[in-house]
């Protein structure tokens, strides 16, 4: 294997780390720089946690009005442990004073419907399981 072929893999698996989320296949220059450059350099960089740079890019998509990617990080950022519930609902405390209202608003609006449909699909693997472990006994 070569040197960028061990790297796009490195690459790849940050990308499920961060985004709790299959990434897609490289077919063109953006999705090469997504997956080498900011997968693979820049949230791998010294300095600050995942977590910190959670809260930078959630804030800059929801003051940015970026609805999108706001959703997939604050998704991402309750699947993958780098933030409870209650740290994503005092960011948004923080969000209002710091990054305006609306902005706030929106990311309320959207922590609102992800938190349900997180909650919804743990409690369905929860069932799953006991229901396994009961068909198993």
């Amino acid at each position: 294997m070569s040197a960028r072929d061990d790297h796009r893999t490195r690459s790849r698996e940050i990308w499920r780390k961060v985004m709790q989320a299959e990434p897609p296949r490289v077919t063109d220059p953006y999705t090469e720089v997504t997956t080498d450059h900011l997968m693979g350099q820049i949230w791998t960089r010294p300095g600050l946690a995942r977590r910190d740079r959670r809260l930078v890019t959630l804030t800059i998509a929801a003051v940015a009005g970026q609805d999108g990617p706001l959703r997939n990080h604050l998704r991402a950022s309750l699947d993958s442990g780098d933030l409870s519930i209650e740290e994503l609902h005092e960011w948004v405390v923080h969000l209002a004073h710091y990054g305006g209202w609306p902005a706030a608003t929106t990311a309320y609006a959207a922590l609102g419907e992800i938190s349900a449909t997180t909650k919804s699909a743990r409690a369905r693997r929860t069932l799953a399981a006991k229901t396994t472990r009961r068909v198993g006994s």
